[in-house]
């Protein structure tokens, strides 16, 4: 029963809920204590006031109910049910004792210690939020609890659902990014204070409107005012809107700089001024915490142990340094990709993928599913001089739920030590049943110096960015830290692979830079013989000087150490091509884009391979995915063209020839020789004749003339330039018995003596 003047009497029951009491009152219903007698426990009843039952109220209401089936966190009130009963409109909840950060406030600012461990709270709720897709855009003191088990955020009625919140979402729910808020400005007025510019201007929002209101509530928090102040709305929105904040530590010295700064970067106008995610801000307050060496956190209440099989360690996000420090997280990330990639049973995301979401912001949700993992590993570095604080947090992507939590305090020189420490705890996480010896190599790491593993991680962020003037760079860095640490393994394998992308760049002939590549593998195997990528390296070098059973022996054992080497996996691939074992080298390319799903290379790979089983129709369609996710790419173009001319679909393969030279091989070899093929099969002759006058202009291996002559039917020309490409031990010779251009001149004497000399086995020994 409704009373119009005290709401609703005592006993009245909604449901199978009685009413006990009212608790409080707000600007759009009121709230009850209630007995839920299924269940027996105390839940908090919010029902819609009779003056207040308008479409727009209800829409609010039901936005609430909404994201609370989206959230499930231990900061977050927790919404139970939502229901009619009758007239009356009514939204069940767990019960808080306590009172909202407003009241407390009230009395004054809150210590330093509280500010920083709720506002810690804070964030990860938010944070917890904007991962399944919901933006809170009500952030304020009076929406914050505080209870005995710390705080619990309320309210999400204003609250925006991306379209990509939860996969159960349906066509047209929740807003679109140019959705109107459900309430007009004139009723918001009460929140003006915390809200963004780009939110009073109107404009659409995202998740960092949240980051704007968080950070000028932890500033009343410390000050105890908000960071602006006026005699009226109109002018608070201009303060907002043009003004900055007086300095935090002007109104209160005490307040930590790192804390300043955070709550600075938060209020900044522009929304990319602030902090992209709001776990960069936990691991600013996490740092400030007085801690241990090592600080461990419970993980979430609803993090229970389950067998993870596959996992994606999201690019570590670098607090408090200058952006020419980004080799260092950068670094963090490979480092530790390579040491979980060890671990049986778990399937890793290599590198390349996971390095496009350093600047995305993305709902973990959606990560997880475009990657196909069922965990993420996110982590922060904050550098103080020497010294580290690497935070990392493993999330069970399906429940939502932090399944680890730890932060490290070490010197730089003890970067391997943390490394291994969370390799190894990530291993028991997710369940992985690991031998002695797994375990072994796990732990193991060397202590180098400071100087040595910074020029480390500054050479492989140079080598990792593949153009010539990094390169260059990339190897000066090498060398400064081979001088300073020459026992350091990770260093000679990162010169195994620098020496390769020296030889496809043309830096280093390529005899001079196989013959280094492999000795600089072969000292790092010597080192650490368990490392997996130097045994790749040397497959890979061992093929291009023509050893080949050495060679699948390396890739067996790269795989045999780290399974989730996508590099191992694509070298072997190509091992297997040149050998004719097609099936079982499309059956690698395959596990490469499970382990690299958003690289374009490796579906361009899975692309040649099916090119050279000549199966050109799937080597189409997988060029074709390569091109959606990099349309820059010239080599996925021509492979798709040679493709299409051997289906005769000319006027394709010229289009593509087009967008190939387009991107940057307008002058390449491997292009003109395509074109010239495309020419010649289109019955274009002269025009054909002309492309091979370019090649021979176009400083060309004797390879890439052969290829040319042999793809217009110039016999005797593509032999001469085979038997001269086999004088000078041409590594791209390897590829001659899957090359199709090569079909034509195949059964000739002097092809078969050729390839003789290469000494290619005709079938692979390979066991997967």
């Amino acid at each position: 029963m409704r009373n119009n003047k005290m709401g609703l009497v005592t006993g009245t029951r909604l449901g199978r809920y009685k009413i006990e009491r009212l608790v409080g009152v707000g600007g759009m219903g009121e709230v009850y204590s209630a007995h839920d007698a299924a269940l027996g426990r105390r839940v908090a009843i919010k029902v819609l006031t009779a003056h207040r039952s308008d479409a727009d109220c209800w829409r609010r209401f039901q936005r609430e109910a909404e994201a609370g089936a989206l959230l499930s966190h231990p900061h977050i009130c927790t919404v139970f049910d939502v229901g009619t009963d009758g007239d009356v409109r009514y939204l069940v909840m767990e019960y808080l004792d306590g009172e909202t950060v407003a009241r407390q406030l009230s009395r004054g600012p809150f210590s330093i210690a509280e500010a920083v461990t709720y506002g810690l709270q804070i964030a990860d709720a938010l944070a917890s939020a904007h991962n399944n897709g919901v933006i809170h855009r009500d952030v304020k003191p009076g929406n914050i609890m505080l209870t005995p088990n710390g705080v619990k955020l309320l309210d999400f009625g204003l609250s925006k659902i991306t379209p990509r919140a939860q996969d159960t979402t349906r066509s047209g729910e929740g807003q679109t990014p140019n959705e109107p808020p459900i309430t007009a400005f004139g009723t918001v007025l009460g929140t003006v204070a915390y809200m963004a510019p780009e939110q009073l201007r109107g404009e659409p929002v995202d998740h960092r409107a949240d980051i704007y209101a968080f950070g000028a509530v932890l500033y009343e928090m410390l000050a105890g005012r908000a960071p602006f102040d006026a005699a009226d709305h109109t002018e608070l929105v201009s303060h907002i809107l043009h003004r900055d904040p007086p300095p935090l530590r002007s109104l209160r010295p005490d307040v930590p700089a790192p804390v300043a700064s955070l709550i600075q970067k938060c209020l900044a106008k522009a929304p990319e001024q602030r902090y992209a995610r709001l776990e960069d801000a936990v691991a600013v307050l996490q740092a400030v915490r007085p801690t241990s060496t090592k600080k461990s956190r419970p993980a979430s209440r609803h993090s229970a142990a389950r067998r993870i099989r596959s996992v994606a360690v999201l690019p570590f996000r670098l607090i408090g340094a200058s952006p020419d420090s980004d080799y260092l997280a950068d670094g963090m990330t490979e480092l530790l990709i390579a040491r979980i990639a060890g671990i049986t049973g778990l399937r890793v995301i290599s590198r390349t993928s996971v390095m496009q979401y350093r600047t995305v912001t993305e709902p973990l949700r959606s990560i997880a599913a475009r990657l196909d993992v069922e965990a993420i590993i996110e982590g922060s570095v904050v550098t103080v001089g020497p010294q580290l604080r690497i935070t990392v947090h493993l999330i069970d992507v399906a429940r939502d739920a932090t399944m680890w939590a730890e932060s490290y305090d070490r010197p730089m020189s003890d970067v391997l030590g943390i490394q291994s420490e969370i390799a190894d705890e990530i291993a028991k996480r997710v369940g992985a049943n690991l031998s002695p010896t797994e375990r072994s190599a796990l732990r193991s790491w060397s202590r180098v110096s400071h100087e040595a593993q910074d020029a480390y991680l500054r050479a492989r962020y140079l080598w990792n960015l593949h153009n010539v003037p990094s390169l260059q760079k990339s190897f000066d860095y090498y060398m400064s830290a081979l001088r300073i640490a020459p026992e350091y393994a990770l260093i000679h394998a990162g010169l195994a692979d620098w020496y390769q992308s020296a030889a496809l760049f043309r830096l280093l002939d390529a005899a001079e830079a196989i013959a280094k590549g492999r000795a600089a593998a072969e000292r790092a195997i010597a080192l650490d013989p368990r490392m997996g990528d130097p045994h790749a390296s040397l497959g890979r070098l061992r093929s291009l000087a023509w050893e080949w059973r050495g060679a699948e022996t390396e890739f067996l054992q790269a795989l045999r150490y780290n399974a989730s080497c996508v590099t191992a996996r694509n070298w072997y691939s190509s091992y297997l091509s040149w050998t004719g074992d097609y099936p079982l080298a499309i059956e690698q390319a395959k596990a490469a884009i499970a382990l690299d799903p958003l690289n374009a290379r490796s579906f361009e790979g899975l692309g040649a391979r099916f090119y050279t089983a000549r199966r050109y129709s799937e080597a189409i369609a997988e060029c074709s995915r390569a091109v959606e996710l990099n349309v820059t790419m010239p080599s996925a173009y021509y492979m798709r063209a040679l493709a299409l001319t051997w289906l005769e679909r000319y006027e394709e393969a010229f289009n593509d020839l087009s967008l190939a030279e387009a991107h940057g091989g307008a002058r390449h070899p491997s292009v003109l020789v395509a074109r010239a093929f495309c020419l010649h099969r289109a019955a274009r002759p002269e025009e054909a004749d002309k492309v091979l006058e370019q090649l021979t202009q176009s400083h060309p291996s004797s390879y890439d003339l052969a290829e040319g002559f042999a793809a217009c039917d110039r016999i005797e020309e593509a032999l001469q330039q085979l038997e001269r490409a086999v004088n000078e031990r041409a590594p791209e010779l390897v590829g001659i018995h899957g090359e199709p251009l090569f079909d034509s001149i195949r059964d000739h004497p002097r092809f078969k003596q050729v390839a003789s000399r290469l000494g290619i086995p005709t079938t692979s020994s390979a066991v997967r």
